[in-house]
């Protein structure tokens, strides 16, 4: 069973994210690092120029540096993988062909909150995968693994479609109880460039929700 490292619940969120990173090929010949830019935040507004995207986030909410992100993701391999080696070794694997573009929390990661809402995006090469076309595509894979694992998550809903910045986002919910809440999150996916792009929102209430949403919503790409 799985159990939350601390009291901000982050370590949840990026278990289910390395659920969502691993449909990679090991052949693959190019990392994602060697293609897609880590992006740049800057007066609180997010920038990635492979993917021509910007999004604004509230300028006292904190943003987690990619040191700190790899930290928590080889927490996270542990988290879900559990004592499967081959697992580990897979999701480590995928560390190749996935990029984690940012990670940015309510409040400072750490802060005694019971738990700490928050929004990350990852970018996954899939050009090797030419059955998936879509975010539902992805999705699917992604749910799928999520059953093998230890996460134990729920889907009260099926995916849906939702325009978002002038694109079609494909939306998976989930929801996973960890010992004193129910968490949620909402993926919300999209292929471009030879990638799966997956932004999640992570919550416990209604409210939280809202303003993940508002932040969600100030995504924009350029033409």
């Amino acid at each position: 069973m799985f159990k939350a490292k601390n009291g901000n619940g982050v370590y949840f969120v990026v278990a289910v994210l390395m659920c969502c990173g691993v449909l990679l090929c090991p052949g693959c010949r190019k990392k994602a690092t060697e293609e897609v830019d880590f992006g740049i935040i800057q007066d609180s507004v997010y920038t990635n120029q492979y993917f021509s995207f910007t999004i604004k986030f509230p300028e006292d909410w904190s943003a987690l540096d990619y040191e700190t992100q790899k930290e928590l993701t080889n927490t996270g391999i542990k988290v879900v993988a559990g004592d499967d080696k081959n697992a580990k070794a897979l999701m480590k694997a995928s560390e190749l062909q996935s990029i984690n573009l940012f990670m940015v929390l309510e409040k400072p990661l750490g802060s005694p909150v019971p738990f700490n809402p928050n929004i990350l995006c990852v970018a996954e090469k899939i050009g090797h995968m030419p059955g998936i076309k879509q975010g539902k595509d992805y999705l699917y894979h992604a749910k799928q693994l999520m059953a093998t694992t230890q996460l134990n998550a729920d889907f009260p809903k099926d995916p849906y479609t939702e325009e978002i910045a002038g694109q079609l986002f494909d939306v998976m919910p989930l929801e996973m109880k960890i010992p004193g809440m129910l968490v949620k999150q909402k993926h919300f996916c999209i292929v471009m460039k030879g990638y799966a792009l997956d932004f999640i929102i992570s919550y416990t209430t209604p409210e939280q929700e809202q303003v993940l949403k508002e932040i969600f919503n100030t995504l924009s790409f350029s033409q």
